[in-house]
């Protein structure tokens, strides 16, 4: 009995704290002996606390089996467990540096140094970690790991190069960043080849203006940008399925919205950072050449996208959402693929300058006849004038300007250019710009998370609008991976510098209760309380004091 007393107490000195941890030998012959014990003194009255060191040192040996890494009281993976060590080693250092006698104690002094030298080699074995790991947990069909692994990685990266000085920083400001993107590659080439990525949601939408865009990873972003552009860094994102409105709103949905204000006077809708009373009127429908019944309405600002989504049990898609719905998982640069859109059927203007060209080649314009006068006098004839197509926004059911269709139609000419839309939505590059859900912010995908990012909480610059317009002039505003935002007020209000209407927007929905993100509907704790109780609150907390 005393040597059972004996062993026990002394089992017992081998449990563990929260944050220790300890070799994988250990942990196997600690469970030997905790085994042995169970075994010969398993009526011992506390033989309930020996096996449950047991399950404790089973759970950690099987977190080290799994190859995680064990930081503070925490497993992670081994990339992540890094990343997460380095930063308390960051916030040692700068709890060193906060002392009164850090510049005078040498101990303090010395031990800082020793985990500035630790940071640097925890620093310096991340690269390798995340190249030996990836390729692991790819054979393995682990692809969430995996890419959370790239990610912290890529992540890390951005903050303690682009984002900060230091020893860190200048040790790895010589990596090649390209290793990263070749690995996101690598996943993302893994996971097409095994199928996966078409991930659609158990209820069909039966709205046939709405196209389901099946969930999974895409690489969202621009290869090869620069760290100071918005477009950085190319970086994997995964999506939940959703629906997305196949077409821009039109002038006909968004007069429907407008007749339901000025009957009831309805604000539910309202985002609530809305101006008060908030006038919904495009500026589109001052322009008779914008305001046709199935043309996209254009000239509304963010808000009033919200309300009229919402209004209709719908909302804006997230910046993610409208570029996986523009690119798919292919990595399209436009939406109908990899070809420049100057010779496609694209509203912006060098694609309406390649039709006119087209139509006059194919039937060359005709001097007009002369006006009036005696045909015996000779008349000096003007030239033809060159086919024009106007500065506007096409029909949103429509690839290509009415009066291409006429001739067309009128055997005029031929037209056997045709691009499929990404899943079948319509005029995601020109036409009208679109606002999208998220706040604009510059770095944000230095820090974004991988599932269903919906932009900051907030943000100087306003929302993100997408897709080039008919305005446009360059192809490279029409990429998929382009991330605009208001430069002036004028365009927070869907204008042009110059007042031309251009920004408007399609609608999304997810496959919950409600097309809404709960998050929109923000509540004022205070307000649940009366005056005096919040005054009570405060004299009783200063009491404390």
């Amino acid at each position: 009995k005393d040597i059972t007393e004996f062993l026990f107490n002394k089992l017992m000195e081998y449990e563990l704290g929260n944050t220790d941890v300890l070799p994988e030998s250990e942990y196997r012959s600690s469970i030997e002996l905790f085994d042995e014990f169970l075994e010969k003194a398993g009526t011992h009255r506390d033989a309930g606390k020996i096996k449950a060191m047991r399950a404790n040192f089973s759970s950690e040996l099987a977190n080290l089996d799994k190859g995680l890494k064990k930081v503070g009281s925490e497993w992670a993976t081994p990339v992540v467990g890094t990343v997460k060590e380095f930063d308390l080693i960051s916030d040692q250092m700068k709890e060193l540096e906060e002392r009164p006698d850090f510049q005078k104690n040498e101990k303090v002094k010395d031990f800082h140094a020793s985990l500035i030298e630790k940071r640097r080699a925890t620093v310096r074995s991340l690269p390798g970690m995340v190249r030996a790991t990836v390729p692991q947990l790819i054979s393995k069909g682990n692809y969430d790991t995996a890419v959370n692994e790239v990610i912290s990685f890529m992540q890390f990266w951005c903050d303690q190069v682009v984002g900060a000085e230091g020893p860190a920083a200048q040790v790895i400001k010589q990596m090649d960043f390209g290793q990263i993107i070749r690995l996101e590659q690598m996943i993302m080439d893994a996971y097409i080849k095994a199928g996966k990525g078409e991930e659609t949601p158990g209820t069909k939408v039966r709205d046939k203006t709405m196209i389901v865009i099946p969930g999974g990873y895409f690489l969202m972003g621009k290869e090869g940008s620069e760290s100071s552009n918005p477009d950085f860094p190319l970086h994997l994102v995964y999506v939940a399925p959703f629906a997305i409105g196949k077409y821009e709103v039109t002038n006909r949905q968004y007069r429907k919205f407008i007749d339901h204000i000025k009957k009831t006077g309805d604000s539910s809708m309202e985002h609530p950072d809305a101006p008060l009373m908030k006038k919904h009127d495009p500026e589109g429908w001052k322009h008779s050449h914008l305001s046709k019944d199935n043309q996209p309405v254009v000239g509304v600002d963010w808000f009033d996208a919200y309300a009229y989504a919402k209004w209709r049990g719908l909302r804006l898609p997230t910046e993610a959402e409208w570029e996986k719905a523009a690119s798919t998982m292919a990595a399209l640069k436009y939406p109908w693929g990899n070809k420049v859109p100057k010779a496609m059927e694209a509203n912006f203007a060098p694609a309406r300058a390649f039709m006119a060209a087209e139509m006059d080649r194919q039937h060359p314009p005709q001097s007009p006849p002369p006006e009036g006068g005696c045909s015996c006098v000779q008349k000096e004839v003007p030239p033809p004038q060159p086919t024009r197509l106007p500065s506007q926004t096409w029909d949103v059911n429509k690839q290509l300007p009415q009066r291409t269709i006429d001739a067309i139609d009128n055997d005029f000419m031929v037209w056997k250019k045709k691009y499929k839309c990404s899943y079948g939505v319509m005029h995601m590059a020109g036409n009208a710009a679109e606002w999208v859900y998220d706040f604009y912010d510059p770095q944000y995908y230095w820090k974004s998370p991988i599932q269903n990012p919906k932009g900051p909480a907030k943000g100087k610059k306003g929302h993100v609008f997408k897709g080039g317009s008919y305005l446009s002039t360059k192809s490279s505003e029409l990429l998929n991976n382009l991330r605009s935002y208001p430069a002036s007020a004028k365009q927070m209000s869907g204008l042009m510098p110059d007042g031309r209407p251009f920004i408007g927007f399609r609608v999304a929905r997810d496959f919950g209760k409600s097309g809404v993100f709960h998050e929109d509907v923000k509540k004022d704790k205070t307000s649940e309380k009366s005056f005096n109780q919040f005054i009570n609150e405060l004299d009783e907390d200063k009491n404390k004091k």
